[in-house]
């Protein structure tokens, strides 16, 4: 099986670095139609579960899904140590949430997982987080564009999906949930 990865490089403080990224992701690509190809993809799967008269579950992947040690525990696997790997622990820990419901605040809770959305690291590290997301898929369908990621399954009976998802989801070494 041929592999297919593009590189992106970004300049923090002066200090270069390279990742790898699969092409996949067709937001990543320099076509300007990259957004309604996965889209066309997605829609052309959809209408042909109904018309086999299947079901299909989607679910979707965002920032707020990204899980700190899962995320940490990439990033060592991708040879990330030492101080770079400390500042990226530092980055996400300590973070902390509240909820206000007509006026009243409720407690302040942690946060273990989700990365700073509108930051400019949010989407590098939503990107390097799912981007070994199609080797770990057998049984669904993963379209990645950028930063929005769709995972999603049809089959004609409700246990059908079920044990799509159960295989893909939690199989030995996928690390996305």
């Amino acid at each position: 099986m041929t592999r297919a990865f593009v590189v992106v490089s970004w300049d923090v403080g002066g200090w270069k670095h390279s990742q790898w990224f699969r092409t996949t992701n067709l937001g990543l690509e320099r076509d300007i139609h990259a957004t309604e190809s996965a889209l066309t993809l997605y829609i052309d799967h959809l209408y042909r579960a109904i018309g086999k008269r299947n079901a299909t579950v989607s679910v979707y992947l965002g920032f707020d899904t990204v899980n700190h040690l899962i995320f940490l525990g990439k990033l060592r696997e991708y040879g990330v140590t030492g101080t770079f790997l400390k500042w990226f622990e530092s980055y996400l820990s300590n973070r902390y949430q509240q909820v206000s419901i007509d006026g009243t605040f409720l407690a302040l809770r942690p946060i273990s997982i989700g990365v700073p959305q509108g930051s400019i690291l949010g989407p590098l590290l939503f990107l390097t987080y799912i981007n070994d997301l199609p080797n770990c898929i057998r049984s669904c369908h993963v379209h990645m564009d950028a930063d929005d990621t769709v995972l999603y399954v049809d089959s004609s009976t409700s246990n059908g999906i079920k044990s799509k998802l159960d295989s893909d989801l939690h199989s030995p070494g996928q690390s996305i949930v």
